[in-house]
């Protein structure tokens, strides 16, 4: 019963329950239900129907909802069992009594509520149309406030303009930070030669560098994904995190090893035979044959192949290698 769900006090982190509670029309409360956290309040209607009904009977009752709970399926349920409503309206549905808002018609019911009921011809249903003096000052104050930020954006802009250079700033917590957005257009592909074209999305990339040019950034930005490869390489292919210790010591020492071990062999691989990938290593299969630069498993393999054509060469190191290890080791 305890689920995350949606959370009307912004807590997303948290699990919670719902909670349906039935109160009479003096507000006390005489009947309550729990349900599933994760579940949504317009599904608890039927339930809710049936437990009222098998409790204290079907008598004619008024039922009063937000609109949270309203669906068309809910009412239908509600006229079936002969009952009677009154329930809150999404606000979309007010486009359709626009001449009914502009009429001066109201009936005032208390101090600061003016209300009109709106019968819907050749329907079941009667709508009562309220208005507050109060909701009235806040719907202002909310354009008031909206106008007044795209007044001053457009000022910002008629400036930016000017100057001749538009600017970007960062939102929230960064505070007035100028940027500079860089944007990657679309590229196109083909699934095979004969197909259509596709295009991937366009990548927008904000920087706080003012002075390097676009080039050099999204060269930068490109060489972000060594960083990818060498996680997929350490983990992978060298087995870093996989390790089994005796020591709880040597827990932390383990990917500092490994880490020492992948950079050794890659300084190693580019001592030996260059950046690029030469004749020594083993030859590519065809969907890969494009490849110009090693990657992490081409000099271990190397390695494993010329430790096993010339065992006398780990010797001074005295370090014992069979074929039958070398084997285990390459498919592990």
């Amino acid at each position: 019963m305890i689920r995350r769900g949606y959370s009307r006090d912004h807590r997303p982190d948290c699990q919670q329950m719902v909670i349906a509670l039935i109160v009479n029309s003096e507000g006390f409360p005489f009947r309550y239900e729990t349900f599933d956290g994760n579940r949504a309040d317009v599904s608890t209607m039927e339930t809710i129907l049936r437990m009222v009904e098998r409790k204290y009977g079907k008598a004619r009752r008024i039922r009063v909802f937000d609109r949270r709970i309203v669906s068309e399926e809910n009412l239908e349920a509600i006229r079936k069992r002969g009952g009677q409503y009154l329930v809150g309206t999404p606000r979309s549905r007010m486009k359709q009594f626009e001449a009914e808002l502009l009429k001066d018609d109201w009936m005032q019911v208390r101090p600061e509520v003016e209300v009109k009921p709106v019968a819907i011809p050749q329907g079941e249903e009667t709508y009562i149309l309220c208005r507050t003096a109060g909701r009235k000052e806040k719907e202002k104050a909310i354009r008031k406030r909206f106008s007044t930020r795209m007044e001053d954006a457009l000022q910002r802009l008629e400036k930016t303009i000017v100057t001749g250079r538009p600017a970007a700033y960062w939102q929230g917590g960064a505070g007035r930070c100028p940027l500079r957005l860089l944007v990657v257009a679309p590229t196109p592909y083909r699934k095979r030669k004969s197909r259509k074209l596709y295009y991937r999305q366009p990548a927008f990339l904000p920087t706080t560098d003012q002075k390097s040019s676009a080039k050099q950034l999204l060269q930068i930005y490109f060489d972000r994904w060594q960083i990818e490869v060498n996680h997929r390489d350490e983990k992978d292919t060298l087995g870093v995190g996989q390790a089994q210790l005796r020591n709880v010591k040597a827990v932390p020492k383990q990917p500092v090893l490994g880490v020492a071990a992948y950079s050794a062999l890659l300084l190693a691989s580019l001592i030996a035979f260059g950046a690029e990938r030469g004749a020594a290593y083993e030859a590519l299969p065809k969907w890969r044959r494009k490849a110009y630069r090693p990657s992490c498993l081409d000099p271990i393999t190397l390695l494993r192949k010329e430790m096993a054509e010339h065992p006398e060469l780990p010797r001074d190191l005295e370090v014992k290698v069979t074929e039958k290890q070398l084997v285990r080791a390459a498919a592990a």
